[in-house]
């Protein structure tokens, strides 16, 4: 298990640098599994569910444009902001665990909602 950080781009360079460790040792993973601390969409999956990603969309890569609006990364021309999961491992997961399937979206910046 590896505990690579807060936001993105800690997690993003602790797993290459953990993969590219183990694949020079000669002893590569056969999976990955990124797993984190998230909120819910009641009632499909509330706080405290298990959600199996079918995509994982980085939802506040961009910019802003000159309206106050957003611009997605994609419509930059800079790359993709989502990435699919195969259906095969996704649908095994999700029956083993007994989790919802659906897009898992990954954020730079949290939100709340006061009870």
């Amino acid at each position: 298990m590896l505990a690579a950080g807060v936001g993105p781009a800690a997690a993003a360079a602790g797993t290459a640098t953990a993969l590219t460790v183990a694949a020079l040792a000669g002893e590569p993973y056969d999976l990955a599994i990124s797993a984190g601390i998230a909120g819910g969409f009641a009632p499909a999956a509330p706080v405290g569910g298990v959600v199996v990603a079918e995509r994982i969309v980085a939802a506040d890569l961009g910019a802003q444009d000159r309206e106050g609006g957003f611009l997605p990364v994609v419509e930059l021309g800079f790359g993709t902001n989502a990435h699919e999961v195969a259906e095969e491992l996704v649908r095994t997961v999700a029956h083993a665990t007994g989790a919802v399937r659906g897009d898992v979206l990954t954020v730079a910046t949290v939100s709340y909602t006061h009870l």
